[in-house]
């Protein structure tokens, strides 16, 4: 990897799944400097902590988060937050509009919503990683005294199907 990096005149390699960061370190440090490693978290889960970790954190140059649930969740550990001085909370789910039509959807009218009521957005791939399934037995509590309407959009695995419709029972 540093070989093709150097070849191809790199200046960024981005390491989206993080069982990959120990190739990324090692071609950071085998191009001298001339690298930099940029790394995503889109799970919500703690970090692994083992030296070997810190270690690898370390060499990261910025460490985004796709929320700060993602964030609070993986820098929970006072010595991972140690390791990334450096990370920020970049949204993924920004809405985007065609640029012939830009009158925004309204939700409420489409979907026969109430004004007074909250409502509780989520579009992605519905799995335990991101945090969706733990999260509707949170909100089942709060819909009993705020009116809370949930419109969940995404696709799910087969492997993830099963205890979903549990879930939804």
């Amino acid at each position: 990897l540093a070989n093709i990096a150097r070849k191809e005149h790199a200046s960024i390699l981005h390491i989206h799944e993080l069982k990959e960061i120990f190739i990324g370190v090692y071609a950071k440090i085998f191009c001298r400097g001339h690298l930099r490693l940029i790394a995503t978290r889109h799970i919500v889960g703690p970090a692994k902590s083992k030296i070997t970790w810190l270690w690898a954190y370390r060499h990261i140059d910025t460490m985004i988060f796709v929320s700060q649930l993602v964030a609070n969740t993986f820098l929970c550990q006072p010595s991972v937050k140690r390791a990334l001085p450096r990370t920020h909370v970049i949204h993924n789910s920004v809405a985007h509009h065609n640029d012939t039509d830009h009158t925004p959807i309204d939700i409420r009218r489409q979907y026969q919503l109430p004004s007074h009521a909250k409502i509780v957005c989520f579009h992605g791939r519905i799995c335990a990683e991101k945090g969706i399934m733990q999260l509707l037995p949170e909100l089942s509590s709060t819909m009993e005294r705020i009116p809370l309407y949930i419109l969940i959009a995404g696709a799910i695995s087969d492997t993830d199907r099963a205890a979903w419709e549990l879930l939804m029972q």
